[in-house]
């Protein structure tokens, strides 16, 4: 990608794909959930079938909403990566937001393995900040472009001149 046009100078997929995966990591082994399920011992599979069966569905009630800000930005960053990769803003913006919700689903259902709960409320939380930030990023990447041009964009990027 060296000499295609870039937002930052640097490919967008760099920032998404560390990104998106601080966010899958987050997902996996959350960091103020780390309460076992109780029987969650054994195997993977033996946590996993203990978890599956005690699904947290009353977490919707009480979503962990802080953890909207931490993934909004991976949909505003999915959908500059995939507009550099000629993909245009509106489709970016709807795969970004398809992509993030299996991300979300996967994800939490893959910490069961852990023995660690699957909270729907993550789950939709998520899913959506993530298709949030990418129909945010459908707005707001084009405008932010238009406005960085030449030094101004160097500029924004921390490099002297």
């Amino acid at each position: 990608r060296r000499d295609e046009k870039s937002f930052l100078g640097l490919p967008a997929l760099t920032f998404a794909g560390g990104y998106a995966t601080a966010c899958a990591l987050e997902t996996w082994i959350p960091l103020f959930r780390q309460d076992l399920v109780l029987g969650a011992v054994g195997g993977p599979l033996n946590r996993f079938r203990v978890t599956i069966g005690a699904i947290e569905f009353a977490s919707l009630l009480d979503p962990p909403v802080i953890d909207a800000l931490l993934f909004a930005p991976l949909g505003v960053l999915a959908v500059a990566a995939l507009y550099e990769l000629g993909i245009g803003y509106r489709r970016g913006a709807w795969l970004t937001a398809a992509l993030g919700g299996v991300l979300a689903v996967v994800m939490e259902f893959a910490h069961g393995v852990l023995g660690l709960p699957i909270s729907v409320g993550s789950m939709v939380t998520h899913a959506g900040a993530i298709a949030a930030g990418a129909f945010a990023g459908e707005r707001l990447v084009p405008a932010v472009a238009r406005h960085l041009t030449g030094a101004r964009r160097v500029r924004s990027s921390g490099v002297k001149l």
